[in-house]
């Protein structure tokens, strides 16, 4: 019965059982075995599902426990992730400025660009949300000084691509600094006054 239910959901879903395979395996960071994963990763980003860099989205997260709901299928529950994520979320974007910054981009970027930037950032880093928070505070701290003068917007602090297509996350040096303890910026440095 439960795989039943499993064909007539993915039936609903227009999704095929290889592109909730290779749904899954985005999800478990597994590589996909017996399928035609580029084939099959096309439609799923049609869908979106995925986005191009190989970011499940919050949509193909409510597929997978839409999925698991239908028949066990031993994935863990997204409903709560998205929940967690959309609370953190606000948190992040409310350290943020209401104003547009010098370079012309507005601080704030939507909350839809911050989800898909923020499941990357887990995706290639480990942090925890009071270490990200805080270290967003320092970084806002930091350019507010200066009237947020080359401050990046909210979006581009988590991921931006480099010149060389690689991306990079300005968020993850903030969070080193904060779990290392030290920052250069901070120290303060002692020296005789020639005369």
């Amino acid at each position: 019965m439960g795989l039943n239910n499993l064909y007539l959901k993915l039936k609903s879903l227009n999704l095929s059982p290889d592109q909730l395979y290779l749904l899954h395996c985005i999800n478990s960071r597994k590589e996909p075995i017996n399928i035609k994963a580029q084939l099959e990763f096309k439609q799923l980003i049609k869908l979106e599902l995925v986005s191009s860099d190989v970011v499940i989205t919050p949509k193909g997260l409510t597929v997978l426990e839409e999925a698991n709901k239908s028949l066990a299928l031993g994935y863990s529950k997204p409903s709560e992730q998205i929940n967690k994520l959309n609370e953190n979320i606000d948190n992040y974007l409310n350290l943020f400025p209401k104003i547009k910054l010098p370079s012309g981009h507005y601080a704030r970027a939507s909350k839809k660009n911050i989800e898909g930037a923020f499941i990357w950032f887990f995706k290639n880093y480990d942090y925890s949300w009071d270490t990200i928070l805080e270290a967003t505070d320092r970084y806002l701290e930091e350019y507010e000084k200066n009237n947020y003068k080359f401050m990046r917007t909210s979006r581009y602090f988590i991921k931006k691509m480099e010149q060389d297509k690689t991306y990079v996350s300005q968020l993850a040096d903030y969070c080193d600094v904060i779990l290392s303890g030290t920052d250069e910026c901070d120290q303060k440095f002692f020296g005789d006054n020639v005369i």
